[in-house]
């Protein structure tokens, strides 16, 4: 998040998965990269 170091996440199931968890608000960059294609991202924020 905002050029800090990279987390890899393995996507292996069409679920839910939380990228980011945090407790303030505020604009962030969250920049992603796929090895293969066909990702599909949806967002979703509770709070």
């Amino acid at each position: 998040m905002d050029g800090g170091a990279a987390q890899e996440i393995e996507v292996k199931w069409p679920t839910l998965y939380t990228l980011l968890d945090g407790e303030t608000y505020g604009e962030h960059l969250l920049p992603f990269e796929a090895k293969m294609p066909g990702l599909s991202l949806f967002s979703a924020t509770f709070g």
